[in-house]
């Protein structure tokens, strides 16, 4: 940001350094936001499907692999139904949800839903009858992915924003905790539960 000052306070027995590049937005502002793709498809895609990936236009390599940024455009219904090779930035114009019939883990240290975009799985009156986990990778150093001067989604982020949306309905989970019928000693490594169907 171009008003951004950075103070650093060092305290310890050896001499370090910081390196630092500045960058100036340009006088209209910063913006990183994901410009508009769109592509009208037929029917269902499906994430596993190589022919999902063929316009080598918008996936030179085909089938997204480890550290890429895939945008999936406006226009596609596409079913993540198998587990995606770990996504930098995955973002999402389309209509985007999961296999019915299988566990999917989606990974990804930036997941966004622009643009009019939907990621939903399962609706109120069904909701979905499989597992779907995000798992936002990343470490302290991972950067903030900023929108604009004035919009820093943080980093390893799940977001909607300018018109996407997010609607998650997992299935009825009838109890979410368990009181322990009796203490546990330290050093045990046993628990006794105070229902034993717990599932």
């Amino acid at each position: 940001y171009n008003h951004t000052l950075f103070t650093m306070v060092a305290l310890g027995p050896k001499n370090g350094a910081l390196q630092a590049s500045p960058s100036f937005c340009p006088p209209d502002g910063c913006t990183n936001e994901p410009g508009e793709a769109i592509d009208e498809r037929e029917g269902i895609l499906l994430w596993s499907e190589p022919e999902t990936w063929s316009d080598e236009s918008r996936f030179p390599n085909g089938k997204p692999s480890a550290g890429e940024n895939v945008t999936i455009p406006f226009g596609w219904n596409l079913i993540i139904d198998e587990d995606p090779a770990p996504i930098e930035v995955l973002d999402i114009q389309g209509n985007v949800t999961f296999s019915s019939t299988k566990d999917i883990a989606l990974q990804a240290k930036y997941i966004l839903v622009t643009r009019n975009g939907i990621l939903w799985a399962g609706t109120k009156d069904e909701p979905h009858p499989a597992g779907v986990s995000f798992k936002l990778e990343g470490t302290r150093q991972t950067p903030a992915f900023a929108i604009s001067e004035s919009l820093n989604l943080g980093s390893k982020v799940l977001t909607a924003f300018n018109g996407g949306r997010i609607s998650m309905h997992g299935k009825h989970v009838p109890k979410r905790w368990l009181k322990l019928e009796s203490t546990a000693e330290a050093g045990s490594n046993t628990l006794v539960l105070s229902d034993g169907n717990h599932g």
